[in-house]
């Protein structure tokens, strides 16, 4: 076993029965996702895992700078939010593949600690079919029937969840003592999608009714649509132009 450490910074009052946890992975989902509801329910750091399985993107050691200078260690962070008893529980990094699962036992440990009855996992996932889509599983019947009831998808497509997301999952079932619902936003690809977190968290509003505002994230997606369509107008032209700069002059 490696080095892993939490520290608490704040003990809750009372027991939070509801936590969801988002990391980085496919399209960004999960990331987006929790960094928009940490800000979104005034999230209050209380506590945070280090691990020397924690490194920077690209499996490096290192630190990250604030803007006033400051440097923290890579983490995963929890934070209570303000506007309601919700843990989040999110990390700016994925934990090497064979620390993973230690990694999610610590997370799931401290939630359980916390008195957390039921988790939420945030993924993403591809299938430009069903772009802008959300799939949903679990072990808790009441909540996945109050997902159905607003669109959400049953898994017919996902075969493999991995990272921390798929290990925590792993772990969840294995303690066996919480609920945990699964949500993907399904995007056109894998690159950074905000229209799939905005269809996860739009739907999580509604079952939750967590009275989100989207109106920042609203012009984030018109703004990315812009330069997309943008960056496809010059690409056709280009080619055009390629296209008729190689033209024979000669016809058969």
């Amino acid at each position: 076993m490696g080095w892993t450490k939490l520290i608490e910074y704040e003990r809750p009052k009372a027991p939070v029965k509801i936590a969801v946890a988002g990391f980085p992975g496919v399209a960004n989902v999960g990331g987006q996702v929790q960094a928009y509801l940490v800000n979104e329910l005034k999230g209050k750091l209380i506590a945070r895992i280090f691990s020397e399985h924690l490194l920077l993107p690209g499996n490096v050691a290192g630190i990250t700078i604030d803007e006033r200078g400051g440097f923290n260690l890579p983490s995963v962070d929890f934070y209570l939010a303000s506007t309601r008893p919700i843990v989040l529980v999110y990390s700016q990094v994925q934990p090497l593949p064979w620390g993973q699962m230690e990694v999610a036992e610590e997370i799931v440990r401290y939630l359980k600690d916390l008195g957390v009855e039921t988790v939420f996992v945030i993924t993403g996932f591809v299938n430009k079919d069903d772009a802008g889509k959300v799939i949903i599983f679990g072990n808790d019947s009441s909540m996945i029937e109050e997902f159905y009831k607003h669109g959400a998808l049953q898994n017919r497509q996902i075969k493999t969840i991995i990272g921390l997301a798929g290990a925590f999952l792993g772990a969840l079932k294995k303690n066996d003592s919480m609920k945990y619902i699964s949500i993907t936003g399904i995007a056109e690809d894998i690159s950074y999608d905000p229209k799939a977190s905005r269809a996860v968290l739009s739907m999580m509003d509604s079952v939750m009714k967590l009275n989100l505002n989207f109106e920042h994230l609203d012009k984030k997606i018109a703004e990315i649509e812009e330069i997309r369509r943008r960056l496809i107008e010059e690409l056709e032209e280009q080619v055009s132009e390629e296209s008729e700069e190689q033209s024979p002059e000669y016809v058969g």
